[in-house]
């Protein structure tokens, strides 16, 4: 049954590039978004890029259905270690002791170059399974708040205020969007990012990384360009999470060990951070994979049939 069902999902990731390939480029210019690929009940997945003379892109994304019941949060417990927080993870080993299905960094931390875990401190709201890890800070207040029954919400709390009513948080800065306006100015500070949104709905959660510090590969994006990126996959509420170094994405492999599907910057190695952000849910069903197949065939022709009508003047 899981060769079949992997069979399934492996095909339909081909036939995914090959309707992508049917859309021809008007310049030299290349923006790619592939469409969402579910890999896991409640999680689909896609990827990114732009190839341009002035910048190019490679970007990773989780699409979270909230109102899936499969689903389930958790994020870095608070250590004993006091008056530390948190004791620094790859995000990989994060989700491989855990057993989630995927996860990215979350949290910007006290960061100090260690190839071995260390006790840290975050910057930010965070709250692991109803406990406060860090309280909100000054500057740093930019809060994915997410309850036990998987209501989402990105807000601003007061400095120092600790929220009853939310089970899972992490924190970052800038606030990207609010209420569907980009909140950042045009900028030049191309870095690797991930980051966070909210669809206006509420129904999905979008988890966002863009590879960066490889030139001619992936140089990194701006603030304002993380917003439009989430901005294109459904985001109307999103923050700026710890990026850099720091960004990593990764899910549960067939083989049930951790994938990194980016390429982290400090030479593909991942850092040891001081907060992730991860998600449980259950494998998918064959008929959910037989779907996502059926879909892409029907897009397949009837970009063909677009594409062969164009060939000859139909309007």
């Amino acid at each position: 049954m899981e060769k079949t069902k992997q069979s399934i999902i492996d095909r339909a990731f081909v036939l995914s590039a090959l309707v992508l390939l049917a859309v021809p480029s008007k310049s030299n210019a290349m923006t790619i978004v592939k469409p969402w690929e579910p890999i896991f009940q409640g999680i689909d997945y896609t990827t990114g890029s732009v190839t341009d003379e002035a910048v190019n892109q490679v970007v990773n994304a989780f699409r979270i259905n909230l109102t899936n019941h499969h689903i389930r949060f958790y994020s870095t417990a608070k250590t004993a270690l006091a008056p530390n927080e948190t004791l620094t993870q790859t995000t990989s080993n994060f989700l491989g002791q855990y057993g989630l299905q995927v996860a990215v960094n979350a949290n910007y931390f006290n960061y100090s170059p260690s190839l071995t875990s260390q006790p840290t401190n975050l910057i930010g709201l965070a709250i692991s399974n109803g406990q406060t890890v860090h309280p909100t800070s000054e500057g740093n207040t930019t809060t994915l708040a997410i309850t036990q029954s998987n209501v989402a919400s990105i807000v601003n709390y007061p400095v120092g205020s600790v929220p009853t009513d939310v089970y899972t948080a992490i924190s970052g800065i800038p606030e990207l969007i609010i209420n569907g306006q980009i909140n950042t100015q045009s900028d030049s500070n191309l870095s690797a990012r991930t980051a966070a949104g909210l669809s206006q709905d509420g129904k999905y959660l979008t988890l966002l990384t863009i590879d960066g510090g490889r030139p001619g590969v992936s140089d990194g994006a701006t603030l304002n360009q993380t917003a439009q990126w989430l901005e294109t996959f459904g985001a109307y509420n999103a923050v700026n999470l710890d990026g850099g170094g720091s960004t990593t994405i990764v899910r549960q492999g067939v083989d049930g060990l951790p994938q990194v599907l980016n390429t982290p910057k400090d030479f593909g190695l991942e850092r040891l951070v001081g907060n992730n952000f991860g998600v449980f849910a259950d494998a998918l069903d064959v008929p959910e994979a037989a779907n996502y197949l059926g879909g892409l065939l029907a897009l397949s022709l009837g970009l063909a049939l677009r594409r062969s009508a164009n060939l000859h003047g139909k309007k």
